[in-house]
């Protein structure tokens, strides 16, 4: 009993410290150009012209995401304005339903302890933390993609009826998210364990048609904005080109990727948590051969959703976050049996890994705080000073395996991402231009109807100038003072023909989402860097 309590405080200090930590990074950190912010643009877009199922961006119809990051988005932007803390907000609270879904499921197909242990997983892996700063469509689309499979295996174990109808409603939700890969890995993952266990009677069920209308009334809404915007072509976009389209080759998104791309992928960004991971899953597929396996839910959801991710022609990392509640679930089984009775020899394997994964994480911390940002706050490097001491200490002096892997590992990708949130991401968006420019032009008062783009643009920075701003054309301006945002190039060009120009002030740029070794070496950086200027152009009387 003393054990369970202080495993529960344990656990409970850790999920309140995340929070605390993902709040800090969502108030400190701008949106990043390019996605989150033209994300972020077409959600304030639509909370200005109360459009909800037109979807537009800069004025133009767009097709390419569902609507309801948008939606979310701009109802929230009405509620509290326009900020990027309240445009991560949805997705935020919504995380929280899918760490609580995961417990939920965890604690359903084995226990309280599992539960608990998986979400905290999935709560605190390093991809959690990137998509709740760095919000895109997959944030909400991993919530809910866990909340309809724990509804509809609780309907399937349980007979729960209430949880049938909030299971379809949750894939319906989820496919105005992202897609019909809400309804994809649902499947995958559910099929997989009938299959397996030949549950014929789970598979051919006459409720299933039931479900299907139940997402249908969920999509009537974004079904009738697609089709008065985009006729057919929405429809076949939205149900096959988009994510079916990329395994066939009929969607235009090609890149160069290897079929492997995700197993590195899954390397680092389920950190640090990768190497039991791995250790779950070679358990897992041990027991599935074996017919040992009591549910095939998380390991055959995450196993064919891997596959099919990794057979696409356009691969990015962030694909595969949808199934990290699943690996999560599957990751806390195996360790929780590893906690209470197994070989010492694999006991001090995975704690040799897990040190080594902290010592690693610690020291990339380390390397930013001198290396790359310099740091300065010494109040910062004594809190940082002082979890780093802690990690240590548990780590040696720690009195069970509990505290020897999962607490050191949990102190240490928290205190990473402490320090990530507030000191790098911040001095990082220093060099994104676009928000800089933005935040420079509020605090200047420079009027934004005298305001051009040319040959430049940022999402970031209309989304904090908060409005749609117009290009610059040589061919009908009529000489009255201007501000132009523009690269050197066409810098040099106004400079050179019959117009004054001003340097307002020079922004230096780098794309912040694709980091180098170069631009994380501060000797090197400013070699790498471009320039970005807000220029003040009239025409030049002398001339």
């Amino acid at each position: 009993m003393k054990n369970d309590r202080i495993f529960n405080i344990t656990l409970f200090i850790l999920f309140t410290a995340t929070i605390i930590i993902n709040l800090l990074g969502m108030s400190l950190i701008d949106v990043m150009d390019e996605d989150a912010a033209q994300y972020a643009s077409i959600s304030r877009e639509m909370a200005d012209t109360g459009n909800f199922l037109k979807i537009t961006h800069r004025g133009v119809d767009y097709l390419d995401k569902p609507p309801l990051l948008f939606w979310l988005s701009a109802i929230f932007f009405k509620i509290f304005g326009v900020s990027h803390f309240a445009y991560r907000l949805p997705s935020f609270l919504l995380m929280i339903l899918g760490v609580y879904s995961t417990f939920r499921l965890g604690k359903l197909l084995y226990n309280r302890r599992t539960g608990l242990l998986a979400a905290l997983f999935f709560a605190s892996n390093q991809t959690t933390f990137i998509i709740l700063q760095d919000v895109r469509t997959d944030t909400i689309l991993t919530a809910l993609v866990i909340f309809c499979i724990w509804q509809i295996t609780e309907y399937l174990r349980k007979g729960n009826k209430w949880a049938f109808f909030l299971g379809f409603i949750g894939i319906g939700i989820g496919m105005l998210q992202k897609g019909p890969i809400a309804l994809m890995i649902p499947v995958l993952a559910l099929g997989a364990d009938a299959l397996y266990h030949r549950s014929w009677k789970s598979i051919f069920r006459w409720e299933w048609l039931l479900g299907l209308l139940i997402v249908f009334l969920v999509l009537t809404p974004m079904l009738l904005g697609l089709y008065q915007q985009h006729g057919m072509l929405g429809f076949r976009f939205y149900f096959w080109t988009q994510s079916f389209g990329r395994l066939t080759g009929e969607n235009t998104w090609v890149d160069s990727t290897s079929y492997f791309f995700f197993v590195h992928t899954f390397i680092w960004s389920f950190l640090p948590w990768t190497f039991l991971a791995i250790y779950a899953l070679i358990r897992g597929f041990r027991d599935l051969f074996k017919r040992k396996s009591t549910e095939i839910i998380t390991l055959g959801g995450f196993t064919l959703a891997f596959i099919a991710f990794s057979m696409s022609q356009y691969k990015l990392p962030h694909y595969l976050y949808v199934v990290f509640p699943l690996v999560s679930i599957l990751t806390a089984h195996e360790i929780s049996r590893l906690l209470n009775a197994e070989s010492a020899i694999i006991r001090n394997i995975l704690f040799g890994l897990q040190a080594f994964t902290c010592i690693l994480l610690w020291a990339g911390a380390i390397m930013i705080i001198i290396f790359v940002f310099p740091l300065q706050n010494i109040i910062l490097w004594i809190i940082i000073a002082v979890l780093c001491i802690s990690s240590i200490y548990f780590s040696v002096f720690g009195k069970t395996l509990f505290r020897k892997i999962i607490l050191v590992s949990a102190i240490t990708i928290l205190s990473v991402n402490f320090l990530l949130d507030i000191h790098f991401y911040p001095n990082l968006l220093k060099y994104q231009s676009g928000s800089q420019m933005a935040h420079f032009i509020h605090e200047q008062d420079i009027p934004l109807d005298q305001f051009y783009w040319y040959h430049e643009h940022s999402q970031a920075a209309e989304f904090y100038m908060k409005d749609i701003l117009p290009d610059f054309d040589l061919a009908t301006y009529d000489g009255s003072p201007v501000y132009i945002c523009t690269i050197p190039q066409w810098k040099e060009s106004l400079e050179s023909s019959d117009y004054a120009v001003e340097v307002i002030k020079e922004f230096p740029q780098y794309h912040v989402t694709q980091l180098s070794l170069n631009f994380l070496n501060k000797d090197k950086r400013d070699s790498i860097l471009d320039k970005v200027y807000l220029l003040k152009v009239s025409l030049n009387f002398e001339h």
